[in-house]
């Protein structure tokens, strides 16, 4: 599956420029990674702090007291699509 001609998980692809008259055409090798450790980092510690900031939010009551055990609850939620995600998107594909 690719977006606009490139993988989702980084990898190569082959752009076809359209032959001059009468010649070849010519390509061009592009790669491109797109999940590396930095951006890992990143979406993860962005991922959890606005994840956690929605879960307290959601797991305060009308009076606005917190109920520990939705926030628990909520929080395994959000750490397990997390990581999920996560692993999936790690993975190398050979």
């Amino acid at each position: 599956m690719t977006w606009f001609g490139v993988p989702p998980l980084g990898g190569r692809f082959t752009l076809k420029r359209a032959p001059p008259e009468g010649g070849t055409p010519n390509q061009i090798k592009i790669q491109i990674i797109v999940w590396d450790t930095k951006r890992q980092i990143i979406w993860l510690v962005a991922g959890i702090t606005f994840g956690t900031f929605i879960v307290y939010k959601d797991a305060q009551d009308e009076t606005g007291h917190l109920d520990r055990s939705v926030f628990a609850f909520w929080e395994i939620i959000l750490l397990a699509i997390i990581l999920t995600l996560f692993y999936l998107y790690s993975r190398k594909k050979t």
